[in-house]
């Protein structure tokens, strides 16, 4: 692990006793977690894995120009355990992995092989394990990845993926397609957590994940990948392709709803990370093919390379443009006012049109791609009765018409 300045000078350099998947700093602390096998070194600790592989949390204190260990914890039983994520939120550290054996975190048991997220508590020199939360039922199930953690407060969100049949908390999911992105939020209730809501995304093949995760008061941001048929509370953004994909959802507290999905086409592309400054969203991963991201056009690379792509400010308004729109006539809108499905006549022109549907508080409830010059089935269940705006961008045109919900 090492410290870097803004310029790219090394600072100071501590080893690890085995591979890093996730970091996460807080004032001067930074937390990181991984795996390891055989004998491993964690400062001045030595451990030997009980199985294959250990799971490894560790707390280094940054002191400015030196960086030391302040307490290792050791996660392993005679089969492998891996680490996923890791979030910090003040004194709780909050871990993901996967485990194939009965083993135990402190005096917590974890039965039979099943994915968790664990809370951990920082005393200073050591930490205590407070509470696990298992992510499948039945409890010899795998079925959940949890690939990223956020924490804000006492509440932690989750994002990654999961295939078949999975019960989190109370609630039960079915997969679409082979796979399917998943997110979801947990309240921290000190010794014990609770699931306040989980949501899906995928198709009716492929296979979909999320990879990155930040939230911003009750805007939660997914970045993932997706293959095949893709899209998110019934509404098919994409038929089919093999692309990066961009969420937001905004938290209600016990539920989460869409305010608008961006995808790349194509293929080959993968978002890894990302990360936001004010408005903009930041994201970065691998492109092997040419695809197209918004309004962006990325040739085809001789091979896979890494790509940074950056989400202009108006996005949280709707689409990726950021210049002043011209009318777009010939929008067709019936019934209206409508109950559980209202037909978009989207107007003839190039390309798709990005359609979005806007409550009355100016928040993004609904947002898909159609092609110009369709009729696009546009499902309202579950909206609050009320005045919606639909809004339809083709280009750098707009074309909005006013629907009453019932």
């Amino acid at each position: 692990m090492t410290k870097l300045t803004e310029a790219g000078a090394l600072v100071w350099a501590q080893p690890v006793g085995g591979p890093t998947v996730a970091l996460a700093a807080s004032g001067g602390n930074v937390y990181a977690t991984g795996s390891f096998s055989g004998t491993a070194e964690f400062g001045s600790a030595t451990y030997t894995a009980l199985g294959n592989n250990d799971m490894y949390v560790v707390k280094l204190t940054d002191a400015g120009a030196t960086g030391s260990y302040a307490w290792t914890q050791r996660i392993g039983f005679a089969l492998p355990t891996a680490a996923r994520a890791i979030a910090v939120s003040g004194s709780s550290v909050y871990v993901a992995g996967i485990y194939y054996n009965s083993t135990s975190i402190g005096n917590l048991a974890l039965p039979g092989q099943n994915s968790f997220i664990a809370k951990l508590t920082d005393t200073g020199a050591g930490s205590s394990a407070s509470w696990v939360q298992l992510l499948s039922s039945p409890a010899n199930s795998r079925s959940v990845a949890v690939l990223a953690l956020a924490a804000s407060g006492s509440t932690v969100y989750l994002a990654g993926n999961f295939t078949g049949r999975a019960t989190i908390g109370a609630t039960t999911l079915t997969s679409i397609g082979d796979q399917d992105l998943l997110v979801g939020r947990l309240t921290d209730a000190g010794t014990t957590a609770h699931v306040n809501w989980v949501r899906q995304a995928g198709g009716a093949s492929g296979g979909h994940s999320a990879s990155s995760l930040i939230v911003s008061g009750s805007s939660v941001y997914v970045a993932g990948t997706y293959t095949g048929a893709f899209g998110f509370d019934g509404n098919v953004a994409v038929a089919a392709g093999n692309g990066a994909v961009v969420i937001k959802l905004i938290d209600t507290g016990t539920m989460a709803s869409l305010a608008w999905l961006q995808y790349s086409t194509g293929t080959g592309m993968q978002a890894n990370v990302m990360t936001r400054s004010g408005n903009n969203l930041y994201v970065a991963g691998i492109v092997g093919a040419g695809s197209t991201f918004g309004a962006l056009t990325i040739p085809a690379p001789s091979g896979p390379r890494a790509f940074l792509a950056a989400l202009a400010p108006s996005i949280e308004a709707g689409p990726l443009s950021t210049s002043k729109s011209a009318s777009l006539p010939g929008l067709g809108l019936y019934p209206n006012p409508a109950t559980n499905t209202a037909t978009v006549r989207v107007p003839a022109g190039a390309g798709a049109a990005t359609l979005t549907l806007v409550d009355g508080l100016g928040r993004l409830v609904r947002t898909a791609q159609v092609p110009a010059g369709q009729d696009y089935a546009l499902k309202l269940s579950g909206l609050v009765p009320g005045m919606y705006a639909v809004q339809v961008w083709l280009g750098e045109r707009l074309a909005t018409q006013q629907l009453v919900v019932e």
